[in-house]
């Protein structure tokens, strides 16, 4: 461990409107712009991901959003390294946290050598402090993961050995970095995936392990630990039977009643391809023993149901944030897409609702498009935030949805309702038709026609990079909407519009004398 010092590419603060409803791909400038982690705090959003300077130069930072509730970006920031590495942060697993003094913490790690750094931040996203970790007996260094203590910071998550072993750890630090416990875990020469750490009392941790037998077969089981928050000693120990009804556990949420839910992914049945899983919720007393394990959602092949974490809400509910598929019917073929899944449920694990959206103005026209949500937090109106990511052809951009404690997109004067139970279908729009544009080329105004009447929706204009230039929101019933695209370039561009009754599409050319 030693302190760096790294002169970092610091971008200016930047502002943007707020958008009338709140299921909006952001573009911050830059090219493979996206969210890895969210939070919320104080009603305020923090996004943290990874994003390039600029098309020529693609060294790869980290990017820092800070958005007001209503969907306003407030601040932004790219993080570059001056002697050139790219830096990392894992996805999911990577958190920024928000720290007492009202400040910000997380880990990165540079690609091109091994170790990881700390970066403390104040308010206004200015660096207070900098702290890189090595060491040269392990061949990587995986510390993605921070947490604040009364003392200093809890590091934890995956390293590997000489020998290419993986092998969770938990590192207690002071605020300045120096070493106050430090604790390794192996499992016989599996894998063993330490995946989250929770502070449950004063005094006192709980831990979670995947521990992998057989890559080959998903064979695993999982394991917790409390452990004494200034010691790192063991108090109790508990570990699964193999493949077990609590899944492959990888987080932890604490509860009111001093215990604790897990939420994991529970292995169906292998084949020799793929591997179906599903989702599972388990709840713990404060003494590791099992009150009760329940799956939710759909049983699909792994990764694509998946739920990364969960918050308490309002009446003593919780969020679940994460991605699950859907099959759509589009073109005569039959096509599963990835889509954000918001989960509602009791502290009973019973469903309230159950949510699975799409970016509002992605084109529905690529088939490869990857929409993920992956993580956000509540509000105090009783909305949960979540937030991640979509892929437009080879272009990433940050994605924020809001969803009301009934379940319904916050913006929309349409409320489409959510499915309740826990093995629900979900639903996604299709493609319909497509778009009446007239004139086409056109150098000043164009009306935009829907072939039947449209209630509300999105319209987005993008150029031949994929890039948005343009969008606009509308939410009174019509057949047609007139653009003044005169400030646009001469080129070509897409057009998609979102509506009520699905998504619509079509080419424009723009043409200037």
């Amino acid at each position: 461990m030693r302190p760096i010092f790294i002169l970092l590419w610091l971008l200016p603060l930047q502002f943007a409107y707020a958008q009338s409803s709140f299921n909006y791909l952001l573009d911050y400038g830059y090219p493979i712009n996206h969210f890895r982690d969210v939070i919320v705090h104080d009603d305020t959003i923090v996004g943290l991901g990874i994003a390039y300077p600029d098309s020529f130069n693609l060294q790869q930072g980290i990017l820092l959003a800070k958005i007001d509730s209503n969907g306003t970006l407030l601040q932004k920031k790219l993080i570059l390294d001056s002697l050139g590495r790219d830096l990392v942060i894992v996805n999911p697993g990577s958190k920024i946290i928000h720290t007492s003094d009202g400040g910000y913490a997380f880990m990165a790690a540079p690609i091109q050598t091994d170790g990881s750094i700390l970066f403390k931040l104040n308010h206004n996203f200015d660096i207070e402090r900098i702290i890189e970790f090595e060491d040269s007996t392990l061949r990587s260094d995986f510390i993605y993961n921070i947490l604040e203590t009364p003392n200093g910071y809890l590091l934890y998550g995956i390293l590997q050995k000489m020998d290419y072993q993986l092998f969770g750890f938990i590192r207690h630090v002071t605020k300045s970095g120096n070493p106050i416990w430090n604790k390794n875990y192996l499992y016989n020469g599996y894998e063993n995936y330490l995946n989250d750490v929770k502070i449950i009392n004063d005094s006192t941790l709980i831990a979670c392990h995947a521990v992998v037998i057989d890559r080959n077969t998903y064979k695993n089981f999982s394991a917790i630990r409390k452990l004494n928050l200034f010691t790192g000693n063991q108090v109790a120990y508990w570990e699964s039977v193999v493949n077990s009804p609590q899944g492959r556990i990888y987080h932890i949420v604490p509860t009111t009643d001093s215990g604790f839910m897990t939420l994991g992914v529970k292995l169906i049945g292998p084949n020799q391809v793929n591997y179906k899983v599903q989702p599972v919720f388990s709840k713990f007393s404060s003494d590791l023993a099992v009150e009760w394990s329940k799956p939710v959602g759909k049983i699909a092949y792994s990764p694509g149901s998946f739920l990364n974490e969960t918050h308490l809400g309002h009446n003593n509910t919780y969020y679940s944030i994460g991605r699950t598929t859907v099959d759509t019917f589009q073109d005569g073929y039959n096509n599963e897409y990835l889509v954000g899944w918001i989960y509602k449920q009791n502290s009973n694990g019973d469903s309230i609702w159950s949510k699975t959206i799409r970016s509002i103005n992605g084109p529905y026209d690529y088939v490869n498009i990857d929409t993920k949500l992956y993580a956000g937090g509540v509000l105090s109106s009783g909305s949960v935030i979540a937030g991640g990511y979509s892929v437009i052809g080879w272009k990433y951009y940050p994605w924020l949805v809001k969803i009301t404690s009934e379940g319904c997109v916050e913006g929309f004067t349409v409320c489409s309702p959510p499915t309740s139970g826990t093995q629900e279908q979900a639903i996604v729009l299709e493609r319909r038709g497509n778009l009446r544009i007239i004139p086409n080329p056109a150098s000043e105004k164009v009306k935009i026609s829907f072939p039947d009447m449209a209630t509300y929706g999105n319209i987005q204009i993008m150029d031949a990079l994929g890039r948005v230039v343009m969008s606009l929101h509308f939410d009174q019933p019509t057949h047609q909407v007139s653009i003044d695209i005169a400030h646009l370039i001469s080129g070509h561009y897409f057009v998609n519009a979102s509506t009520a009754s699905g998504v619509l599409s079509g080419t424009m050319v723009v043409v200037h004398p």
